[in-house]
């Protein structure tokens, strides 16, 4: 590697300066060669990139939406059941409705 190296630099010092960045070296077509590379897999990785961004994207929109689902049940489950309290306790509702109403009405008149 390092005699790779040690031509390169001999030839760079040899060589007109019009012909070392032009396409006639070998030195040019090298860096070109390595350039073309270097583009094509810094596209891949770009592509990788954000093929896994949007599968990530994906996966967190489908936890989301089962999250979503599973507190929206949770939520209706507990409705229902205070709807069913109340309907088979009419009592004890009326009763607790009427000490929350004189609860907040004290906190509102301490103000």
């Amino acid at each position: 590697m390092t005699g790779e190296i040690q031509n390169g630099i001999q030839c760079i010092r040899k060589a007109p300066p019009n012909i070392i960045f032009s396409g006639q070296s070998p030195l040019a077509r090298d860096f070109n060669s390595a350039a073309d590379k270097a583009a094509s897999a810094i596209h891949n990785t770009s592509r990788q990139i954000s093929d896994a961004a949007a599968e990530t994207m994906d996966q967190a929109r489908q936890k989301a939406g089962d999250l979503y689902d599973q507190v929206n049940r949770t939520v209706n489950d507990q409705y229902n059941r205070a709807v069913d309290y109340s309907r088979e306790n009419p009592g004890k509702t009326t009763l607790i409705a009427f000490g929350v109403g004189v609860g907040v009405g004290l906190l509102l008149l301490a103000t």
